[in-house]
């Protein structure tokens, strides 16, 4: 327990109302049968979602599970996923979203040629801001 240097255990224990006793057997207590598929599930669903280059959500994981013979719920699949940060990457009209923050769209351009001329792009005042860093050297 983390507060345990700043709290005595004593004291935590009676505001939570639990008994010390309950405590000490439950911090040593072995993992549970749900935690340990949890674990094994959580194992397979990263490698279903790398297999897949990191573009399957949920759904799609849950299904490719499916296929190997593992029967789980597309909740749990998703709250597992989201335990580890597995987010999907989402591919719409040519775009590809990233991460949020980092980079929100970007361009399937074939090379860099391409960007050199922005009368070629599409939408050039969404990918401005990338010509400017290419421009600049950043890139």
């Amino acid at each position: 327990m983390v507060n345990n240097f700043i709290f005595p255990i004593e004291k935590m224990c009676k505001v939570l109302k639990v008994s010390r006793s309950s405590y000490y057997s439950w911090l040593v207590r072995e993992p549970g049968k749900r935690a340990i598929e949890n674990k094994e599930l959580s194992k397979r669903i990263k490698i279903a979602y790398e297999a897949s280059k990191r573009t399957y959500g949920s759904p799609r994981v849950t299904l490719a599970l499916l296929e190997e013979g593992l029967h789980v719920s597309r909740q749990r699949v998703a709250r597992l996923m989201k335990k580890q940060n597995l987010q999907s990457i989402i591919r719409k009209n040519g775009l590809l979203q990233l991460i949020p923050g980092i980079i929100t769209l970007w361009w399937k351009i074939s090379s860099i040629e391409t960007l050199m001329r922005p009368e070629r792009v599409r939408c050039g005042s969404q990918i401005s801001p990338i010509l400017k860093l290419l421009k600049d050297g950043f890139i």
